[in-house]
């Protein structure tokens, strides 16, 4: 942006900021009705200062300066400029911009800016980014020479089209409508092309509840489009398998014209998410999963599940407990333990425990291993 748009835009700023002052009392001393209000400047007085100190600006020129300032600001943290009645007013910005940090908070930025970059691609971070970086807190060393804090790749898979991605679930949420996208199942073992990706992906259509992250990956959680949607009806979607959309569902019902014909009750595009939720139980849908997939069908009910770990892998089952679960049963001579968790019976939990390779084994191994 060029130095006389910027230095326009401050003044702008500053305009309308020094408007921004409490209605006077009355004569008698009383507040008058929406005293509470700010006095505010209309877009003439805006336009007829600016065009003294700077060249003259039309009010569609006006109008695009100001909305830069509520979206980008004139230093990278937008203003809270409102308009009624025609007048325009600042509310002041309760926000990062005003926080005073300690020098403990502030030892901690370098971890903390570290860990917003890996997301900035998500406007809110980036907004949060630039208002750490506008304060001027003496936290910045040199990265020529070395990073006080680095995490070297991103612990969750970020890419700006699974940022985007992201984006629109939390708008189909925060405005609770159904949405449909296509996909392609990674398991199956799906061609990398993203035109053979799309001719491979199925259309899915879901009501959105939540975004999950898990080793490394989002996921979107959601229930079917369907007419009383039950647990059996959550499903889960890695988001870097979508090759197209989300999309906010346009019809009111998957179902053909005939069907429509016979007075069929369909299901809506609008839902209530508060409700949604509290139906399909997903507050504890995954209580009991290790990982992110569960067929409620299959696994409606945890099992006790015992394990040996030896070696290396039991010190590790110790230090970082498998699941909330989690009971040692037995230890051995040799420091091996047996646990026990309530979890369910997946993919994922076998998966789980082949990475301990031999180190991980069930009681009737065990018993054979050490006799």
């Amino acid at each position: 942006m060029q130095t006389s748009r910027i230095q326009r835009l401050k003044f702008i700023a500053e305009i309308i900021q020094s408007a921004s002052i409490p209605s006077p009392e009355n004569k008698k001393g009383n507040k008058p009705k929406g005293a509470n209000e700010l006095i505010g400047i209309t877009l003439k007085e805006i336009q007829d200062s600016v065009s003294n100190h700077f060249e003259v600006i039309n009010d569609r020129q006006l109008r695009k300066d100001i909305a830069i300032l509520r979206n980008e600001g004139y230093d990278g943290i937008p203003l809270n400029i409102k308009i009624k009645k025609s007048r325009y007013f600042l509310k002041e910005n309760l926000g990062l911009n005003q926080v005073r940090f300690t020098d403990e908070e502030k030892a901690t930025m370098p971890f903390v800016m570290e860990l917003l970059t890996a997301y900035k691609d998500i406007p809110a971070v980036n907004l949060i980014l630039n208002t750490l970086v506008n304060q001027e807190i003496d936290f910045k060393f040199d990265e020529k020479v070395g990073k006080v804090v680095e995490f070297g790749s991103p612990t969750v898979n970020m890419k700006s089209d699974v940022a985007k991605r992201i984006q629109k679930f939390l708008l189909a949420i925060q405005q609770q409508y159904a949405v449909v996208f296509n996909y392609t199942n990674v398991r199956s073992g799906t061609s990398s092309d993203p035109r053979r990706r799309e001719e491979e992906s199925k259309e899915q259509q879901i009501y959105p509840l939540q975004i999950r992250s898990h080793l490394g990956r989002f996921y979107v959680v959601g229930a079917l489009f369907k007419l009383n949607p039950s647990p059996a009806d959550i499903r889960i979607f890695a988001i870097d398998a979508i090759v197209r959309g989300p999309d906010k569902h346009e019809i009111d019902t998957p179902f053909d014209e005939n069907e429509k014909l016979k007075g069929q009750e369909v299901p809506h595009v609008d839902f209530e998410w508060r409700s949604l939720v509290l139906k399909t139980g997903l507050k504890d849908y995954y209580t009991h999963s290790i990982g992110l997939y569960r067929n409620y069908l299959e696994n409606e009910k945890p099992i006790a599940v015992l394990r040996w770990f030896t070696g290396w892998a039991a010190n590790w089952v110790k230090e970082f407990p498998i699941h909330g679960s989690q009971q040692q049963t037995k230890i051995d001579e040799y420091g091996n333990i047996r646990i026990k968790i309530e979890v369910y019976d997946t993919p994922d939990l076998k998966n789980f425990f082949a990475r301990f390779g031999d180190n991980c084994l069930t009681d009737e191994e065990y018993a054979e291993k050490y006799p």
